[in-house]
């Protein structure tokens, strides 16, 4: 029997919603609320998701803008800048899983797309919560010893 994404995940969660409108300090704003919150998945008016974005990604964007010129912008100038910006222009393409996938499949796309933690989406598109690595390999790891224990 293969493991389904629905196995695996738990609770805890790693992401913060954020419109594709909003600005990149709107998103930078709720991520330093989510607590422990790493991604930030982005979903248009009607909450389906439309892509995501990681503070790597906030940090890249940052070094872009003081690399092409900017080096003497100030930080009140950069904030400025990263104000009049959306999320939608610095964001990745969606890539998620559902529920019904089964963990290869997750695994398969995080390497594809250097991911550690995937969105899991309804049939409509809507986010149902995240999966990452770590808990793929600590479900894997307990399946494995379970069922090795049961062979002594």
């Amino acid at each position: 029997m293969k493991a389904l994404v629905s196995d695996v995940t738990t609770p805890a969660s790693r992401y913060v919603l954020v419109k594709e409108t909003a600005s990149i300090i709107d998103f930078f704003n709720t991520l330093s609320r989510g607590h422990d919150a790493e991604y930030g998945f982005v979903v248009d008016e009607q909450g389906r998701l439309k892509g995501m974005i990681t503070p790597v990604q906030l940090l890249n964007f940052c070094k872009v803008k003081l690399a092409s010129g900017a080096e003497d912008m100030s930080s009140r100038e950069l904030m400025k800048y990263l104000n009049s910006r959306d999320v939608r222009d610095i964001m990745m393409p969606a890539v998620s899983v559902r529920p019904s996938d089964n963990i290869r499949t997750a695994l398969i796309l995080m390497g594809r797309h250097s991911l550690e933690t995937l969105p899991i989406t309804d049939k409509d598109g809507k986010v149902l919560g995240d999966i990452n690595f770590m808990e793929i390999m600590e479900y894997s790891i307990e399946t494995h010893v379970k069922a090795n224990a049961k062979l002594v």
